[in-house]
């Protein structure tokens, strides 16, 4: 589908952003403050200032008696244990965690005369049963009464934490073979554990009670910060499935970016994997498909995929093409560390130089037309675009990622 400059009174705009979150990401990405800002980051604040610039073009566009908006939604690709997420919604769970940490650290602290017991009474209500079982479990898993009585009070705090190294826990320790010589003389008798162990427990108990000790001993003596980064660690990737999807207003993505600068450290350990590409641009896919539905047929459909690496599920140029049949222009963003000799200019052509990378992106990206909204904008910001170009660009410096991902706005775009 081709874009000619928007001449109707209302225009409407849907972006989806895919953004790559695997390891790679990491590495650090030129700016102008010298400061050391990786990848990701960068992005961040790109998107953050393109944010900014569209609630000023929405109101120029409502001064002149038009009718403009862009919602967007994104999923970041490349987590530890997920091929991708709605990254909006993880967001959004890194800085509610946050939140509850600090409210829940102001509150008072509550004293045990028995703290085991009151362990006792926590795993009673996530469906312990054997509960002698698991006092003698618990009280040589945490043999100091300050280690329980910590865990206990963070387990009041954070139920679902309990729940979830209760998930470990056998319901019945007599049933399930371990709670009697096999478990701990592996504990004690090295070299003999494993070989007893694996006698009364062929089932595999014992890895999940190892889980267990160690997650109750991380979550008892761990500092308040280390808490938060915890609970994301072993329940963020439920919390995200179940928390659904997120749908806003580009002009509000400011909001939730300013809310709290830091909540990416605290979402850091589901992040940094692989690089899922396919995955993530089939999820796209069906997104699309699905709000596109529900909004003004004259919508204009962008995505905008920004990546370091090559995908590790597979070649995901049939998503790109399905993508760009059904109308969706795609907009690729290949980071790189190299140096650029032309870092404004689009290209019609793959370079002989490019890796196999940079070239996937390219072949993803939609070509334009020599009167586009995409063309105009970037013609008039300086940049170089010559006939049957691909709205493809390398970056390794963030003011160039921050000029390109402003090309989103260009169907709505009054004035520069």
């Amino acid at each position: 589908m081709k874009t000619a400059i928007s001449s109707q009174k209302n225009k409407y705009v849907f972006v989806g952003f895919a953004v790559d979150v695997s390891g790679s990401m990491q590495k650090s990405i030129r700016n102008e403050k010298s400061k050391n800002e990786n990848r990701f980051d960068g992005f961040r604040e790109s998107l953050k200032q393109l944010s900014q610039e569209a609630k000023k073009e929405i109101e120029i566009n409502k001064e002149k008696g038009n009718g403009a908006s862009i919602d967007v939604f994104a999923y970041a690709f490349g987590l530890e244990d997920m091929d991708y997420c709605d990254l909006l919604t993880l967001i959004k769970f890194g800085q509610e965690m946050a939140f509850n940490q600090t409210n829940k650290a102001n509150t008072s602290q509550r004293t045990y005369s028995d703290p085991y017991g009151e362990l006792e009474d926590i795993a009673k209500k996530n469906g312990i049963q054997d509960i002698p079982g698991f006092k003698t479990w618990i009280m040589k898993a945490l043999p100091r009464s300050k280690e329980a009585q910590r865990l206990a009070e963070r387990l009041h705090k954070y139920p679902q934490i309990a729940k979830h190294i209760a998930k470990f826990l056998p319901k019945n320790f007599i049933e399930a073979g371990i709670s009697g010589s096999g478990y701990w003389a592996e504990k004690t008798i090295p070299g003999l554990g494993n070989y007893i162990a694996n006698a009364v427990d062929p089932t595999g108990n014992r890895n999940n009670l190892n889980k267990a000790e160690s997650l109750a001993r991380e979550f008892a003596n761990a500092s308040d910060d280390e808490v938060r980064k915890i609970i994301i660690r072993e329940v963020g990737n439920k919390e995200l499935s179940e928390r659904g999807n997120t749908t806003m207003p580009l002009e509000k993505v400011v909001d939730l970016l300013n809310s709290r600068e830091d909540e990416l450290e605290d979402i850091e350990s589901l992040i940094y994997g692989n690089t899922p590409m396919q995955s993530a641009l089939k999820a796209v896919k069906s997104r699309f498909e699905k709000e596109l539905r529900d909004l003004p047929k004259d919508t204009i459909p962008i995505l905008f995929i920004i990546s370091d690496g090559i995908p590790t599920d597979g070649n995901p140029m049939w998503v790109a093409q399905a993508l760009k049949t059904t109308g969706v222009h795609i907009i690729s963003c290949f980071v790189t560390d190299q140096d650029i000799i032309h870092p404004r200019k689009l290209f019609n052509t793959a370079e002989a130089g490019w890796n196999d990378g940079a070239r996937l992106m390219f072949n993803m990206a939609s070509p334009i037309e020599k009167n586009s909204d995409f063309t105009r904008f970037l013609v008039e910001i300086g940049w170089t675009v010559p006939s049957n170009a691909q709205l493809f660009v390398q970056v390794n410096h963030t003011d160039v990622l921050d000029e390109f991902i402003r090309v989103v706005l260009s169907p709505i775009k009054e004035s520069l």
